[in-house]
């Protein structure tokens, strides 16, 4: 049986989960649900069965990025597009969707118009 003493996660093995405290962040659950979408293959389904018809001809954040980016905000709370620019560069999000940074505002709100 594991407990959550210290454990790494399948999606990022550079992720060490650990209740003996030290660095703490309050949206650190998202790690959990990346966790939970890599055991399921989400990436995989998203190529199979989500197709969009992507009218942008420079794009830095493919399909793909914006369609995980979307729902893990929403679930850490963000529910609005705007709420895109102040995580942009934010640890715990970056880290669960193994990114550098995220898409803005504008970009979040162009894919939901599509």
């Amino acid at each position: 049986m594991l407990t959550l003493h210290q454990n790494h996660l399948n999606s990022n093995l550079k992720l060490l989960i650990s209740s003996t405290g030290g660095q703490l962040s309050s949206d650190s659950g998202l790690l959990l649900v990346q966790e939970f979408l890599h055991q399921i293959n989400f990436d995989d389904s998203i190529q199979e069965y989500c197709h969009f018809s992507d009218p942008r001809k420079y794009c830095t954040h493919t399909t793909k990025d914006l369609f995980k980016q979307l729902p893990l905000q929403v679930i850490a709370g963000y529910k609005s597009e705007s709420a895109s620019d102040f995580l942009m560069n934010d640890p715990i999000l970056t880290l669960a969707l193994n990114k550098k940074s995220l898409a803005s505002q504008p970009t979040m709100s162009r894919f939901i118009s599509w």
